[in-house]
C-alpha cells in the first residue's frame, strides 16, 4: 500500500513540476524549483522506506508501532501541502507574468558602474571580516577545530556574520559581469575561489553550496538557458565538489578532527569507508523526511504551539551578548529537544536546549502549530507571498536586472515560514539592499 501511495505522491509532484515548467518555460520558477529540490533531497529515501516502512525505526529516535500508517499519513499530508501551495501561487499569479516569463530575461539591463562598486564593497568587507576571524583563531588548525561548534561561534561573532552575508554577493556580482562580458574569466575564477574558501572555512556545506546554486540560476536566467537540459553541463562540476562537501561535514565531529590533524592518511581511508556510503549519504545528509515523520508522531493537540513561536522571532535581532537567555530563532532546537525527551515550547531560553536543531520547514512547522489546519494555512501563505515577491521581480527585471535577479533567487531559495529561514531571508535581503543602494549612491556621485 505504501508503495502505491508513494508512487502516486511522486506522480503528483512531477505533474506539479511540469505544469509550472510548461507555463513558464523556466525550470527555476518558484514552484518547480521547490518541487525539484524536494525530489533531489528525498526521492531515494522515500523509495527505500516505501518498500519497507519498518526501516524508519532505524532512523527515528522513537519506536513506531504502525510505521505503514505513519508513512501513509505523511504522503497524504505532503500531497495536500504541495497542492495548496501550487493553487495559492497560481491563483495570485497573473497570466501576464506566465506569458512574459521568458521574454523578461531576454533583454538585461547592465549597470556596470553600480555592479562593480557593489562587487568591490562586498569583497572588501567580506575579506576583511574573514581575515579578522582567521587571525582571532590563529591558524588553519584552529579553524578546523571550530567546525564542531560552528553555530555558536557564528552567532556570537559579528565578523563571521558579515563575511557569510556578503561573500555570496561577491560571486553573484562577478558572475553577472562575466556574463555581460565586462569581466575576464580568470578574474571571475579568482572571486569564485575566494567565496568557496571563505565559506567552507566556517564548516558549513550549506553556506558554500547556496552561492553555487545561486550562480547556476543566475547563469541560466541571464543567458536564457532555462530548459531542463541546460543543467546537464553542471553535473560534472557538482561531482567534483561533492568530496569537499562530505569532508567538511565529517570534520564537524570532534573525534574526526583529531584524526584528520594527527593522521590524514588513516582519516581518508575511514572517510572512504564510512562517509561515501550512498545509503548513509542519502539518509543522513540530504533527506529531511525523518524530521517530518518525527513531528507527525510526536505532536498532537496536547502539545502543539498555536503560534507561540512568533515570540522567538521578535527577539531575533537582539545580540546574544546582550541577552544571553533569549530564546532561539531556530525552531529546530525545540524539535531536537523533543527527540531527546525534553518537550519544551516557545519561548524557552536557548541555554536549556540542544546546540543544534532539526529544521522543520513550512510543512513541519505548520503541523507543530495547528496540525493539518496549520499545514494548509502555511502552504497557502507561502504560495501567496512567493507569488507577490517573484511577480514583482519579474515585472521590474528590465529596470535593474542584477538587483531583481538576486532578489528573485534569494526569495525562491531562502523564503520559508520558519523563524530561522524568515530571519535569514530578511537579513540577506536587507544586507543586499543596503550595499546595493550604497553602490548606486557612490556611482551617482561619481557622475
Amino acid at each position: 500500500m505504501c508503495l502505491i501511495v508513494g508512487f502516486l505522491f511522486i506522480i503528483i509532484l512531477v505533474s506539479i513540476f511540469f505544469f509550472f515548467y510548461n507555463k513558464t518555460n523556466n525550470i527555476f520558477n518558484p514552484i518547480s524549483y521547490l518541487v525539484l529540490l524536494f525530489l533531489i533531497r528525498n526521492f531515494f529515501y522515500l523509495v527505500k522506506i516505501s518498500n519497507d516502512p519498518t526501516l524508519m525505526n532505524d532512523s527515528l529516535p522513537i519506536s513506531i508501532d504502525d510505521p505503514e500508517f505513519l508513512l501513509l499519513k505523511y504522503f497524504v499530508f505532503q500531497i495536500l501541502f504541495f497542492l495548496v501551495l501550487s493553487l495559492s501561487y497560481n491563483f495570485f499569479t497573473n497570466n501576464f507574468f506566465y506569458a512574459n516569463y521568458k521574454s523578461n530575461f531576454s533583454t538585461l539591463v547592465v549597470s556596470v558602474g553600480v555592479i562593480k562598486k557593489f562587487l568591490y564593497m562586498s569583497f572588501l568587507f567580506s575579506f576583511v571580516s574573514f581575515l579578522i576571524y582567521f587571525f582571532s583563531v590563529g591558524s588553519l588548525n584552529g579553524i578546523i577545530m571550530n567546525f564542531a561548534d560552528r553555530s555558536e561561534i557564528m552567532n556570537k561573532n559579528i565578523f563571521i556574520q558579515f563575511s557569510i552575508r556578503l561573500a555570496p554577493f561577491v560571486l553573484y556580482a562577478s558572475l553577472f559581469l562575466y556574463i555581460a562580458k565586462k569581466m575576464a574569466l580568470r578574474t571571475f575564477f579568482f572571486y569564485l575561489l575566494y567565496v568557496l574558501i571563505s565559506l567552507l572555512g566556517f564548516g558549513s556545506r550549506t553556506l558554500a553550496f547556496t552561492p553555487l546554486l545561486g550562480g547556476i540560476i543566475m547563469w541560466c536566467l541571464c543567458t536564457n538557458n532555462m530548459k531542463i537540459g541546460s543543467l546537464k553541463k553542471f553535473f560534472l562540476p557538482a561531482i567534483c565538489f561533492l568530496p569537499f562537501f562530505l569532508i567538511i561535514s565529517d570534520l564537524r565531529k570532534p573525534d574526526r578532527v583529531d584524526l584528520f590533524l594527527s593522521n590524514s592518511g588513516e582519516y581518508i581511508n575511514t572517510l572512504l569507508e564510512e562517509e561515501f556510503n550512498t545509503s548513509s549519504f542519502v539518509d543522513k545528509q540530504l533527506s529531511g523526511v525523518n524530521i517530518s515523520l518525527f513531528i507527525l508522531t510526536h505532536y498532537d493537540k496536547n502539545n502543539q504551539w498555536y503560534g507561540k513561536g512568533v515570540v522567538d522571532l521578535l527577539f531575533a535581532p537582539i545580540p546574544r551578548s546582550i541577552y544571553e537567555e533569549k530564546s532561539p530563532v531556530d525552531e529546530g532546537r525545540y524539535i531536537t529537544a523533543a527527540a531527546q525527551g525534553m518537550d519544551f515550547k516557545p519561548p524557552t531560553s536557548l541555554t536549556k536546549l540542544p546546540k543544534y536543531g532539526w529544521p522543520p520547514g513550512s510543512f513541519g512547522l505548520g503541523y507543530i502549530n495547528a496540525g493539518i489546519v496549520g499545514i494548509l494555512l502555511f502552504a497557502f501563505m507561502r504560495g501567496f507571498i512567493l507569488s507577490c515577491i517573484c511577480n514583482r521581480c519579474l515585472q521590474n527585471i528590465r529596470k535593474d536586472s542584477f538587483y531583481y535577479i538576486v532578489v528573485y533567487f534569494l526569495t525562491i531559495h531562502f523564503f520559508d515560514l520558519t523563524n530561522l529561514n524568515s530571519f535569514n531571508y530578511l537579513t540577506h535581503i536587507m544586507t543586499f539592499f543596503i550595499f546595493y543602494r550604497m553602490s548606486k549612491f557612490l556611482n551617482l556621485n561619481k557622475k
